[in-house]
């Protein structure tokens, strides 16, 4: 459903075994408008996000929330879970790529 592009981190490596870049849940409502010929005045009129709103998520400038995710779940017959998981996971892939190796240093709580 989505491309990406193969990422490394400066010394060269890729980040925690990841090999594409984060996907961002606007890419994916992007791809859903143009699979199903819908303009994001469709997806307003369908949903009540505003347009403005919806071009940033598209843009990647904006958050999926937990309003949006039950209106965007409801107007594609998806869960609003799959774009509160599609978010979690493009900031949790940030993340990583930002703090990389240095996760291995955080100590892990012995019981």
């Amino acid at each position: 459903m989505f491309t990406s592009q193969t990422i490394t981190t400066e010394s060269g490596r890729k980040p925690m075994g990841r090999k594409t870049d984060p996907v961002y849940p606007g890419e994916i409502l992007l791809e859903m408008k143009e699979e199903n010929g819908l303009s994001t005045i469709d997806i307003y009129h369908g949903t009540d996000i505003p347009i403005h709103t919806l071009n940033l998520i598209m843009t990647g400038e904006k958050r999926i929330t937990g309003e949006i995710a039950l209106r965007l779940g409801r107007y594609f017959g998806t869960s609003p879970e799959l774009w509160m998981n599609l978010q979690v996971k493009y900031e949790l892939d940030v993340a990583t790529d930002k703090i990389g190796n240095e996760l291995e240093k955080v100590q892990v709580l012995e019981r």
